[in-house]
């Protein structure tokens, strides 16, 4: 499903017990790019863990490592365009700093942004 052309309208039909079923991580942003939600498969398999993340900022308090200007004028141009379909590597996460993600961020249907991240 990661790489299905139709992700943001899988995600956006899905359920919380749904999304943190599926075997990659997925944190949704809303408008405001604080975390709606963060799944249950993202904070195990980061080793973000049990810390709380939701209302957070995203690219100040839960992920700084992934507030590079290349990324946030891309959320920024999503959020206000309201379509966003971006895949890209990043390295490293909180279990391991040198572990390769493959990152896709896709606009929601609700203004916010979807992360989903495959180890």
């Amino acid at each position: 499903m990661f790489d299905d052309d139709n992700l943001r309208a899988k995600l956006d039909a899905m359920n919380e017990p749904e999304l943190n079923a599926l075997p990659f991580g997925v944190i949704k942003l809303g408008p405001d790019l604080r975390v709606r939600f963060f799944s249950e498969t993202e904070a195990r398999l980061s080793g973000f863990g049990a810390r709380p993340a939701l209302n957070l900022s995203f690219f100040e308090d839960v992920a700084p490592c992934m507030g590079t200007s290349e990324l946030r004028q891309a959320a920024e141009r999503a959020l206000a365009d309201g379509t966003l379909d971006l895949e890209l590597g990043h390295t490293g996460d909180f279990a391991d700093r040198k572990r390769l993600l493959r990152c896709r961020i896709v606009s929601a249907a609700d203004r916010g942004l979807w992360f989903v991240i495959a180890r």
